[in-house]
């Protein structure tokens, strides 16, 4: 006879969800993603790929498929100022991931975009720097100030071990894959914990991605099949995304557009849910990404939701700093979340020359908006701090200079006793930044049928080098000759110039 274990196991396995191709209908398979990102795109434009990553158990009942939650990830790359003809991305790559009620927003190395999301390359990758170049600047126009300020060099397309004396974290033994980012979790939707609740929101759980409406675009599927099933799904876009997902009571609608020309058509195209009232800036080369989320009001009305935003790092004294460094401020229509810039980067083990003020990574309405009749809907917005004091919306800072702390001296630390990097400390990590966003039900009537709101995910920068794919003429300024660079028989050593110098940086 089976032990119990076993037969657990064997259910936990049997429970685990298959992957399937969740893009469009009859989308063609893609044949040379290298010629398309060179010569598709021109300069400042953004491709995007999508990949799943894994199936996560919500719970502790993993024996029934509800229980598991797909993850899937949304890379977006900018091309460089030669545009057409350059295989050059600019850094940083945004990484937008989904998973439950949970929303991820990072940074890659555009190495690893091309290596991963593009590639495999034909050739060899090589940083650049672009400080001689007349139209380098990001769309993020941000004042450089190199002067005595520049990174150091790095060839490498792998990220920095921590510096001695800092201690991992116990939730993690790797090292760091990404530039550390937000986590936009919505921990309670309508007084329901949405991760607690698997069992039937997870099981009804739907997802599709396709291009934004209003568009001209194209998207390949690149997953990998066997016997007919997918084993892995991949998807390669030319024009931007639209990410539909629905869970409970709440469906997000997440566009990232391949330029801000797309944005504003997509907008004019009411077949893009809720877009029309988001309210956009410009984020890390233009790779921001707007969601939408449509929400059913309570029975009888009224919206109730609590919002995290946690930031995370591989070293407890780094992860510690970031949450700790969180500020927000209200700009009379939307609450922005920005964290200390020098925090940031010693979370990603960067110099932190020239890092005052803040970085910007999310902001979201103070309304909802009813769908059947357009109109806005006053919400009551409190910011809970590190010893959960509560903020009004009219007691937050108005100076984007001056930001309202969330640490007050007292909350989130690591290494103190009972914490989470000590012998026997919590399991779980502290809490980040605590958000309550409420309509009563008289502002929030059932009548509306649901209401949309609106957040905005902004990527950290990187270390400050973009690459491109090194060929035997290869140089800043000169077109890469796609023919050669798409070529899949590079079996010859290629000559590289391997003279590596600090790009332009991103702080």
């Amino acid at each position: 006879m089976l032990g119990p274990r076993l037969l657990a196991l064997l259910a936990v396995a049997s429970a685990e969800p298959k992957e399937q191709w969740n893009g469009p209908a009859g989308a063609p398979k893609c044949v040379d993603k290298w010629q398309k990102w060179t010569d598709g795109f021109a300069a400042g434009e953004r491709a995007i790929t999508m990949f799943s990553q894994s199936y996560v158990c919500d719970g502790n009942d993993c024996d029934v498929v509800g229980a598991y939650s797909p993850k899937y990830s949304f890379a977006c790359a900018t091309k460089g100022p030669d545009g057409q003809g350059s295989t050059l991305a600019l850094d940083p790559v945004a990484q937008y991931t989904m998973i439950g009620a949970t929303s991820e927003f990072h940074s890659q190395k555009p190495c690893k975009f091309l290596e991963e999301q593009v590639g495999p390359p034909p050739g060899p990758l090589q940083p650049v720097d672009l400080r001689n170049s007349t139209n380098s600047t990001n769309s993020t126009h941000e004042d450089r100030r190199l002067t005595d300020c520049a990174e150091p060099s790095n060839e490498s397309c792998e990220y920095p071990d921590p510096p001695a004396g800092l201690t991992t974290l116990p939730h993690t033994g790797q090292s760091l894959n990404h530039w550390p980012g937000l986590l936009m979790d919505m921990g309670n939707v309508n007084h329901v914990d949405p991760h607690l609740n698997h069992e039937s929101w997870a099981a009804g759980e739907s997802f599709r991605h396709s291009l934004p409406y209003g568009v001209e675009g194209t998207v390949c599927d690149d997953s990998e099949y066997n016997n007919g099933e997918v084993t892995y799904e991949r998807a390669f876009y030319d024009g931007g995304v639209l990410i539909e997902k629905t869970r409970g009571p709440a469906t997000t609608r997440s566009y990232i557009f391949k330029s801000d020309a797309d944005r504003e058509l997509a907008k004019q195209d009411g077949r893009n849910e809720g877009l029309q009232y988001a309210k956009t800036f410009t984020g890390e080369n233009g790779c921001d990404t707007e969601v939408v989320w449509e929400i059913e009001p309570k029975a009888g009305g009224g919206i109730d939701l609590e919002l995290t935003v946690p930031i995370d790092a591989t070293t407890c004294e780094t992860e510690a700093g970031l949450r700790n460094a969180i500020h927000v401020w209200y700009t009379g229509e939307e609450v922005v979340v920005v964290v200390k810039r020098r925090a940031l980067k010693e979370a990603s083990f960067l110099s932190t020359c020239d890092s005052d003020g803040y970085k910007e990574l999310l902001r979201f309405a103070s309304t909802f908006v009813c769908k059947a009749t357009g109109e806005s809907v006053a919400a009551s917005v409190k910011f809970y701090d590190d010893v959960y004091r509560e903020y009004a919306l009219d007691e937050l800072s108005t100076d984007a200079a001056n930001p309202t702390p969330y640490f007050t001296g007292v909350g989130v630390n690591y290494l103190g006793a009972g914490g989470r990097c000590v012998e026997g400390g919590i399991s779980y990590r502290p809490h980040g930044s605590v958000f309550s966003i409420t309509a009563n039900a008289s502002d929030a009537p059932e009548s509306c049928g649901s209401f949309y709101w609106d957040p905005l995910l902004q990527a950290v920068p990187g270390d400050g080098f973009a690459w491109e794919l090194a060929t035997a003429d290869s140089s800043h300024g000169t077109a890469v000759d796609s023919a050669t660079a798409t070529t899949q028989s590079f079996v010859a050593p290629l000559a590289i110039a391997l003279a590596i110098v600090a790009l332009l940086r991103r702080e």
